[in-house]
């Protein structure tokens, strides 16, 4: 007959696949299942790898975020700590704790309302543009299409929401100083400042630690054969993150030391001016070398996440499709079977 035939039911596969079991039971490194458990086993996996997958590419956006984030705060407080007399005029003509509030909050809302706006838009280009150079979109016009409008406006609104959250803080320690106390010279180092500093590193360092024993049983458990390598690691990623926040959460007490200590390599004038200078304001230098820090961090990321791709990827070509030779031909008839 030419007609193919049906697979048996569930039930006959299970009897089959138990006797074969049964029947190969002495020979080691052999599984029997039904065609509806492999199919089970397979979707899993793809489902975990890409839940593994979505974790990764949400980790870049996150670390964008944290950097965006510590950089608008630092620019606050430094722009803030500038304009400090201009505020104390402010409040010794007549303004109010709230009113000045209301105008620092009102000029982060228009500063994040137009750095989004320029954000949203040279990504939307930019993003169009390496669409139709990857070959996703046929033109330009597709994929700008591509791009769901309310997308944009959610991507405008979280950098506003994120800019004015970021500049609450700031501007309510500025309208809370008073006119005659702010008239004099601040001391930027801040003795307070600097024993929440302490606090928040024994915090981060907690953290730290922490991650640093979730790695570990992460990576313990991926190497046994009972814990699925995608479920450690996820363990392992989320231990990376919590590792990384008590690592910056101690940056307030670490960076400074450490800048200080880079800056006794340098003599002469100069050198003692930078170091005095860096160590004047321990959390605005923290700030910076913290962003820095997030970047060098992200680049590494992506570079070590491509690079394990690619391994991954030529592995697993090798493992299923062992290709040694390719014999191609450009005539219409084609290959013989002499040849």
């Amino acid at each position: 007959s030419k007609t193919s035939p049906t697979s048996p039911d569930v039930a006959t596969q299970q009897q089959l696949s138990g006797a074969l079991t049964a029947a190969l039971a002495g020979d080691e490194g052999v599984s029997v299942s039904t065609a509806r458990d492999a199919m089970d086993k397979d979707l899993s996996e793809a489902k975990l790898g890409t839940g593994t997958m979505t974790a990764v590419l949400l980790a870049f956006p996150l670390i964008a975020i944290l950097v965006a984030s510590i950089v608008v705060s630092s620019t606050f407080q430094v722009v803030l700590q500038q304009r400090t007399r201009e505020l104390a005029l402010l409040r010794t003509i007549g303004a109010t704790r709230r009113q000045v509030n209301r105008l620092l909050l009102t000029e982060s809302a228009v500063v994040g309302a137009l750095a989004s706006l320029l954000g949203v838009v040279v990504a939307y280009l930019l993003g169009s543009w390496g669409l139709v150079g990857a070959g996703v979109a046929p033109d330009y016009v597709k994929a700008l299409a591509l791009v769901s409008p309310w997308t944009v406006l959610g991507v405008w609104a979280l950098g506003v929401v994120l800019t004015v959250l970021l500049g609450m803080r700031p501007a309510r320690v500025a309208s809370r100083v008073p006119p005659m106390a702010a008239l004099r010279p601040v001391d930027e180092s801040g003795v307070m400042a600097l024993r929440s500093g302490r606090v928040r590193a024994v915090i981060g360092l907690l953290l730290a630690l922490l991650g640093a024993a979730g790695i570990w049983m992460g990576l313990r458990s991926g190497s046994s054969a009972e814990a699925p390598s995608g479920t450690a690691f996820l363990v392992v990623l989320m231990a990376c993150i919590v590792t990384l926040v008590g690592l910056l959460m101690t940056s307030p007490v670490t960076i400074p030391a450490m800048t200080r200590l880079l800056g006794l390599l340098v003599r002469g004038p100069v050198g003692s001016m930078a170091r005095e200078n860096s160590m004047r304001n321990r959390r605005r230098t923290a700030s910076t070398g913290t962003a820095i820090v997030i970047g060098v961090t992200l680049v590494t990321t992506l570079l070590v996440g491509t690079a394990s791709t690619r391994q991954t990827v030529e592995g697993a070509l090798d493992r299923q499709t062992p290709i040694d030779l390719v014999v191609s031909t450009t005539a219409s008839s084609g290959l013989s079977s002499d040849l």
